[in-house]
This record gives C-alpha cells, sequence and structure tokens, in this order.
C-alpha cells in the first residue's frame, strides 16, 4: 500500500526538496509587478525596465511609455496616431522652423518655391530678379521652382554716339538682357539720304546682362550736311 500526505502551508510554498521534516515551511518573497516592474515616474520620462530607473521621453515627446511610444506632444509637435510617435511639422523639404517660434517658415534661398515667398531662384542675392528676402525685384518676371527672373521694362536710349570712324554706341537706361536676335530689334536708317541703307556689325557684348553695344557702321550713301544716323 502506498499513502500520499499534502501539507498546506499557511503563510508560504512548501519546497520538497529543501524541506528538513515534516511541515517545515519555506516562503518565498514574490515582487508585485503594480509597485516594482511599473513606479510612476515624472512627465517627460519613463520606467527603463533593464536600468530600474525613470529615463527621459524623446525631447518631443511631454508624456511616453516607452523610448519610442510617444502618449503627448511638447509644443509645437504633432502626434502620429498610427505610430504613437511625435513629429516636426517643419522637418519637410523646403521649410524650417522659426527662430525663438513655434511656427514654420519657407527656407529663403534654397530654390524650392513652396508658396510662401514671391520667388525663390536658389540663392539669396538681390538685383538679379528675386531679392534676398525672394521678393520680386521691379520690372522682372520670375517663374517656375527654382524660379528663372526675366526682365522686362522697356529700356529707353538715352544716348547715341556717333564717331568719325563710324562707330556707334547705343546706351540705355537700364540692364537689359537680350531675348532675341539682335538683328530683329535693331535698325538703322539715314533720313535725307536717298539710298538710307546701312549695314552694321557689333562688338560681342554680354546678352544676359548689358546696358550699352557698340556698333560699326557701313553706310551705302555719303552723308551730306547735318544728318545723322539714328537708331
Amino acid at each position: 500500500f502506498f499513502f500520499f500526505f499534502f501539507f498546506q502551508a499557511e503563510d508560504g510554498i512548501r519546497d520538497a526538496q529543501e524541506s528538513r521534516g515534516l511541515g517545515d515551511v519555506y516562503k518565498r518573497q514574490v515582487s508585485t509587478p503594480s509597485t516594482w516592474d511599473y513606479p510612476s515616474c515624472i512627465d517627460g520620462s519613463y520606467f527603463n525596465k533593464t536600468h530600474r530607473a525613470c529615463t527621459s521621453c524623446p525631447k518631443e515627446c511631454s508624456k511616453c511609455f516607452g523610448s519610442l511610444n510617444c502618449t503627448e506632444c511638447v509644443a509645437g509637435y504633432n502626434f502620429d496616431y498610427t505610430n504613437k510617435r511625435c513629429y516636426d511639422p517643419c522637418d519637410r523639404p523646403g521649410f524650417t522652423r522659426k527662430a525663438n517660434s513655434l511656427e514654420c517658415e519657407e527656407i529663403c534661398g534654397d530654390g524650392k518655391n513652396m508658396g510662401q515667398h514671391e520667388c525663390d531662384d536658389g540663392n539669396t542675392k538681390s538685383n538679379d530678379g528675386c531679392s534676398s528676402k525672394c521678393t520680386v525685384e521691379s520690372y522682372y518676371e520670375c517663374s517656375d521652382s527654382p524660379d528663372v527672373c526675366v526682365y522686362r521694362k522697356l529700356a529707353d536710349v538715352i544716348t547715341f554716339k556717333y564717331s568719325a570712324d563710324r562707330t556707334a554706341i547705343v546706351t540705355f537706361d537700364a540692364k537689359l538682357k537680350l531675348l532675341d536676335s539682335i538683328e530683329n530689334i535693331i535698325t538703322f536708317s539715314v533720313p535725307k539720304a536717298e539710298n538710307p541703307s546701312v549695314k552694321w556689325t557689333y562688338e560681342p557684348f554680354n546678352k544676359n546682362r548689358f546696358s550699352s553695344i557698340e556698333f560699326k557702321l557701313e553706310f551705302s550713301c555719303s552723308l551730306i550736311g547735318t544728318e545723322v544716323a539714328y537708331f
């Protein structure tokens, strides 16, 4: 016959291997997860179970329950409910955060015109159509991204100097950019002449930015008296 006896420990758990006799009871201490594994930490920190200490949340989180899990965001950040994280709305192409502010602003001079500036030609220089503050300068039209600015003011001729060596220098009242062939926009004529045709050539010049042009003229008629060539 075999007999089995069971003993109920009053305040602990019976350990059969280490028991020194009948009724000898060894107590075991059991930790409570609610008070040991997850102690209370102040806002902006969470309990790090690995280090058994409160650890700061990511800088963009005002509350969190892990290094990658935010529950609330600091001012200026938005909450991503899908990924449980806070993100900076200014951290996107073409934008940055204003100094000492929570607002976002478009970057000037990066060549990305996102709509907050009048223009952005990829630099912060003035006098090229798009100013250092990314505003369109007088008489310019800017388009595309990065912006290409074109001078549209109708220039006036302020001087026409003709010399005995048949050199004519035409000076304008503004910096110009040549958009068409010069042969299509310039004509010379000699008033009161029987055959008024004039052949001409010009000295090389910067067609993207100029204020004067020097021409060499060849007349098919004789100049008599006070006649002059007009531009």
